[in-house]
């Protein structure tokens, strides 16, 4: 870490008189002024920290079987560090597979029972013009004696049945529609599920979100993780950050994009330069 930290600057003590008894003569009091200091070198203690640093943590809850990586490991983006027990994530993905299979069953017998009631309705239409023509036929024959009046009766008898059978077959089918998109849409919410619980079984496989550094180690295999828990902390190095406190005293020999020199205990010979990026309001 580096350190920098405002020295105090040195001021000669307040000179004051000894103090006198009341009375009505002017006492004289002489006063040091204090030497600036503004001629020395100050130097701040500041913390570092990686530009970047995150914390890697499980998104679903199981035992810990394996994490591969300690303090001071690097990882890349992507890397898998560690490993669930995923047996009961693998059975909740077998139960939704198996749910959306009986889902797409109800769906495929819904538009089987749909394509029987439209077969019926052609056969109800043929029906009902064959009723109509013997209809008209009859009753013409009937018109001419040919045949008797009642036979004409019994024809329009069997147009008026035919009627209302086609009707009831074409109800038939808007009820059968609905079924079928209902049928429908439990199957894409099925669907859902399964992408949910498929994605939850990923969740086993713990991968690093950043490349960089093991900061942190957390827990250990055998340790049961539960979701949103801390396994590793990662950092990025490629950059540091240094937060350095100062005085509200000397705010005004800082600004913004302004460049400091830096020095760290951790290579002493060298000297860094860094730009102020932010000051806390």
């Amino acid at each position: 870490a580096i350190a920098i930290a405002p020295a105090a600057c040195s001021q000669p003590p307040e000179s004051t008189a000894p103090s006198a008894p009341a009375s009505d003569k002017t006492v004289v009091v002489d006063i040091a002024t204090a030497a600036s200091a503004a001629a020395e070198a100050r130097v701040y203690t500041g913390t570092t920290r990686p530009a970047r640093q995150v914390s890697l943590r499980s998104q679903a809850e199981g035992r810990l079987l394996s994490l591969t990586r300690d303090v001071g490991d690097t990882v890349r983006q992507g890397d898998i560090v560690g490993t669930l027990d995923n047996v009961l994530l693998q059975t909740a993905v077998g139960e939704a597979e198996a749910e959306l299979a009986a889902r797409q069953f109800e769906v495929a017998e819904a538009e089987a029972e749909l394509a029987d009631i439209r077969t019926q309705i052609e056969l109800a239409r043929v029906r009902l013009q064959q009723a109509e023509n013997e209809a008209n036929r009859l009753q013409v024959l009937a018109d001419q004696g040919a045949v008797s009046t009642q036979d004409a009766e019994q024809a329009y008898t069997t147009l008026r049945i035919a009627q209302p059978a086609l009707q009831s077959a074409q109800e038939q089918v808007r009820t059968r529609q609905q079924a079928v998109a209902a049928a429908q849409q439990r199957v894409t919410a099925q669907q859902s599920i399964v992408r949910e619980t498929q994605q939850r079984l990923s969740f086993a496989n713990l991968t690093a979100s950043l490349s960089g550094v093991v900061l942190e180690r957390l827990v250990e295999p055998g340790d049961l993780v539960l979701p949103g828990e801390a396994v590793l902390t990662l950092g990025d190095l490629s950059t540091i950050r240094v937060v350095i406190e100062v005085a509200d005293s000397s705010l005004s020999q800082f600004s913004l994009g302004q460049s400091l020199q830096l020095a760290i205990d951790a290579f002493p010979s060298e000297t860094f330069t860094g730009n102020i990026s932010r000051i806390s309001p």
